[in-house]
């Protein structure tokens, strides 16, 4: 048989996107362009939750590394409020500052991802620049006051990052929900596309 000029043999002897292209440009819909094209849209889609999952996944990473940091810190602190010293409190105010410095790079992997961006994070560095703000007091004069105001701090940052923490994992969850959804539809097109083909 002809399709509007086109000789069956030669349409059986092409792959099945150049058979399409020509029965679509000899004026027969096959469909499949369209199939493609949606193909490809997901595929555009899927690429970019992927970059989007890792980015998150950096800042996750990042919170993980400040909150070890004032895991530590809160321990040493517990001491210091408990029978403290002025070691218990250098070593105490030593990690506080090592987790404002693992802040800076927690807030680059959050202007890496764009759109995570969350009060807890901004309220965890005001703790811990008050904790830090105490620093002289806290190492230089033994006072249980002063030692736990400086314990609250360390805590109440570390609650934030914790809240923070809980905000990325609940948008890492909505995106791997995304990309579980584009890729039965992805599965789906394909099955389509194959039946178009054998069909040509």
């Amino acid at each position: 048989a002809m399709a509007a000029g086109l000789d069956v043999d030669e349409l059986e002897l092409m792959d099945p996107d150049d058979r399409a292209e020509a029965l679509e440009e000899a004026g027969t819909d096959s469909g499949i362009r369209d199939l493609q094209a949606q193909i490809h849209s997901l595929e555009e889609q899927e690429r970019a939750l992927l970059e989007k999952r890792n980015r998150i996944a950096d800042v996750r990473w990042e919170v993980r590394n400040v909150l070890g940091i004032l895991e530590d810190a809160a321990g040493y602190g517990r001491w210091d409020a408990g029978r403290g010293s002025l070691l218990s409190s250098y070593l105490k105010q030593e990690r506080v500052q090592k987790a404002k410095e693992a802040m800076a790079g927690l807030q680059e992997a959050v202007k890496r991802a764009k759109d995570v961006e969350d009060k807890q994070l901004l309220a965890a560095q005001d703790h811990l620049q008050e904790a830090r703000r105490q620093r002289g007091w806290d190492i230089f004069l033994d006072n249980i006051l002063i030692d736990w105001s400086v314990q609250d701090e360390i805590e109440m940052a570390l609650a934030r990052l914790h809240n923070f923490s809980g905000v990325l994992e609940e948008k890492e969850r909505g995106i791997l929900e995304e990309l579980r959804s584009i890729r039965q539809k992805q599965t789906t097109l394909q099955k389509q596309w194959e039946n178009q083909v054998a069909q040509l």
